[in-house]
């Protein structure tokens, strides 16, 4: 949870930069996967 905060603190900078949204987008995606993963890994 803490790593999409700072995730999304990341991304609003990146918008200010002027960074496309289609870069930030795959690494929304990428943090979901590493919270599922570490969800699954710590139920296991």
């Amino acid at each position: 949870m803490f790593s999409l905060i700072a995730l999304l603190f990341a991304a609003r900078r990146n918008a200010v930069l002027g960074t496309q949204v289609a870069t930030v987008a795959p690494l929304v995606t990428a943090a979901n996967d590493d919270v599922r993963t570490a969800a699954v890994s710590r139920a296991a």
